[in-house]
């Protein structure tokens, strides 16, 4: 793990706003976002792998000037383990600025409230602070994995956005959990999603506290979002493993 320095890396797109980052340049733009203390905001970006290429600046610095300080970033952190509301509408303002690759990763508190606020309110990836540094590693990794399995959903005719979700020009319309969820199993797809897994994602708590409330929404989310005509979009079970979103070919 590379050393913070005390000014901004100087191939970052926003030099001069930041005051945190790591002395290495690499592929992956990464921008934190976070009001803590430079004691707070360390811890956090110690969690993020070297990778991403982390800087980070105020929410008022990013307030002032978001486009031009998100610049050419591929990820964008919030630091929202405070659940600040100044925060949720920052991620929302993101989002809305429609930058196409750019991926939106909250930083949340273990609260399911809080995690689900985040993911409704734009955030692509909700990080909870307590997770090991090696499942942060490996969530990160495979959510930029996947923004191009995404991308490849879109042109298959399915629309997944803040105003609901799109099936072959169907509208459909789903619950929050269920939204949630949905959400999930679009940015990846292919996978095998542990129960345990989806019960941290969405409620924030461990499969035996959730119970057979998952089920209960992959049920209804079955009923819902897989009946659309010509769909070949399938959530699967993988016994003794999870669930699985499948897209078929239409003639199989």
């Amino acid at each position: 793990m590379s050393e913070i320095i005390d000014i901004v890396n100087g191939s970052a797109p926003a030099q001069g706003y930041g005051f945190a980052g790591r002395s290495h340049a690499t592929d992956l733009n990464g921008l934190l976002v976070s009001d803590g203390s430079r004691l707070e905001i360390r811890s956090i970006e110690k969690r993020i792998p070297m990778e991403f290429g982390v800087y980070t600046c105020s929410t008022v610095n990013l307030k002032r000037d978001i486009r031009y300080i998100i610049g050419n970033n591929q990820f964008v952190f919030f630091d929202n383990t405070n659940n600040k509301s100044n925060v949720f509408s920052l991620i929302k303002e993101t989002r809305s600025l429609s930058i196409k690759g750019l991926s939106i990763v909250a930083f949340s508190s273990n609260d399911e409230r809080s995690i689900i606020n985040n993911l409704e309110w734009g955030a692509d990836e909700c990080i909870i602070y307590s997770m090991s540094d090696a499942q942060i590693e490996a969530r990160l990794f495979s959510h930029y994995r996947s923004k191009d399995k995404f991308d490849f959903l879109e042109k298959n005719g399915i629309i997944f956005s803040l105003n609901g979700l799109i099936i072959n020009g169907v509208s459909v319309n789903l619950s929050n959990m269920e939204m949630s969820l949905f959400k999930i199993f679009l940015y990846r797809i292919g996978e095998i999603l542990s129960r345990e897994e989806l019960c941290l994602a969405v409620w924030g708590k461990d499969k035996e506290s959730v119970g057979r409330s998952l089920d209960v929404h992959i049920s209804k989310l079955r009923d819902k979002a897989f009946i659309v005509p010509k769909t070949n979009l399938r959530l699967v079970s993988v016994y003794g493993s999870g669930y699985k979103l499948q897209m078929y070919d239409l003639a199989d």
